[in-house]
């Protein structure tokens, strides 16, 4: 772990040497995985084990995102001692589409992405012998891991939702919301 932590600090100087030197040789030793999802769509991940870990990450991209973002983040977990899985949603990255136009992202029903997970986590996370299981999600992965959630509860020992795609209500009209939030941007020392 050490080990890890320095590198993180000189990485930054030299990235390209990292990123096509040890990065791209740890890209290539993935396992490219799919299963068939709603709809009989064909759904991809990616992976990353050792027989050693027995801590699993599972990492919830956002829209319009892929598993092909993340290789350096599933560098640093790997090497962390957690497996890493990533998944393409329905439309997206390597996964089947609905529609012809394959740069437009449609989903029938959003509960469509939470069963496809369902199916990854049941496939991968829980056949897994893993001791502890955590999730990362970004953005509108953040909404289908938390709609995962109200279904699994007891499915993580800990996940973190990165700027997760909620609306939120506040017990205000939104008239008034905006005048304190408003207010509040010009008293950063009280905000």
């Amino acid at each position: 772990m050490q080990q890890i932590k320095q590198s993180w600090l000189r990485r930054e100087k030299a990235f390209a040497s990292f990123a096509t030197g040890p990065l791209l040789d740890f890209w290539h030793r993935r396992e490219e995985r799919e299963f068939t999802g709603v709809g009989n769509l064909i759904i991809r991940y990616v992976r990353f084990t050792s027989p050693q870990h027995r801590r699993v990450i599972l990492i919830v991209p956002g829209r319009i995102e892929s598993y092909i973002k993340y290789p350096e983040l599933a560098y640093d977990l790997f090497h962390c001692g957690f497996d890493v899985v990533i998944i393409d949603h329905r439309g997206q990255g390597r996964s089947d589409r609905l529609l012809e136009d394959s740069h437009r992202g449609h989903v029938v029903e959003f509960t469509d992405y939470v069963d496809d997970l369902e199916t990854l986590y049941l496939k991968e996370i829980v056949s897994g012998h893993y001791r502890q299981r955590y999730a990362l999600a970004h953005s509108m992965g953040g909404a289908i891991l938390a709609l995962f959630l109200a279904r699994q509860p007891r499915a993580f020992h800990a996940v973190a939702l990165s700027a997760p795609m909620f609306g939120i209500t506040l017990p205000l009209p939104p008239f008034l919301a905006h005048r304190i939030l408003d207010w509040a941007e010009k008293m950063p020392a009280l905000r």
